[in-house]
């Protein structure tokens, strides 16, 4: 008897431990599973943390002019995203909600970028900075503190990106992620 498999659906036999055609672990969908239905999950895994916030402030000199907060909460089976963006303190907009299960992660990279927003502003300064050499200065500013690290969370349909500034919640983000998908590759 042939099974799917559960991350490309292709047919693999039924004792198969991992797909033929992905080579996924499909062991480990049945663990996941096992453990989603248990209602002890925090006696099976008491040393994950469950629940991230991470915070991103982007500054304009010494002006705060928006905070990206994104709350990560992690399941057994699943991973909830809630990404919020408040600007100049006024304005609020929720930026992302959305629940990934972990057998669709294929990928989880930690790289340094820039906002778009940012780099739109530095090259609108880098060319009045042309006939204004103090605009050139601010440019360069600009493009040093809008460059900030990001975590990028490879789907097989999105990329979701979450900057912060704490690398080391980052790192403690992927490091608990790979616990419930084994065969997620981690850069970074």
């Amino acid at each position: 008897m042939s099974v799917l498999c559960k991350k490309c659906k292709a047919l693999n036999e039924e004792n198969a431990k991992f797909c033929s055609h992905c080579g996924f672990n499909q062991e480990l969908v049945a663990v996941v599973e096992k453990v989603s239905e248990t209602s002890y999950v925090g006696e099976i895994m008491p040393e994950i943390k469950r629940e991230y916030q991470f915070k991103k402030r982007n500054y304009l000199g010494s002006l705060q002019y928006s905070t990206i907060t994104t709350c990560i909460q992690l399941e057994p089976s699943y991973m909830k995203i809630v990404q919020d963006k408040k600007t100049l303190g006024i304005f609020e907009k929720r930026l992302l909600e959305t629940k990934i299960e972990y057998v669709e992660i294929h990928d989880i990279v930690m790289k340094k970028t820039m906002d778009k927003y940012d780099s739109v502003f530095a090259i609108i300064f880098c060319i009045l900075g042309i006939a204004m050499p103090l605009v050139f200065l601010l440019a360069i500013l600009l493009f040093w503190i809008s460059y900030g690290k990001k975590i990028h969370i490879f789907t097989a349909k999105n990329v979701y990106k979450i900057p912060t500034s704490a690398e080391f919640e980052l790192h403690e983000l992927m490091a608990s992620v790979k616990t419930f998908n084994p065969n997620i590759f981690i850069k970074g």
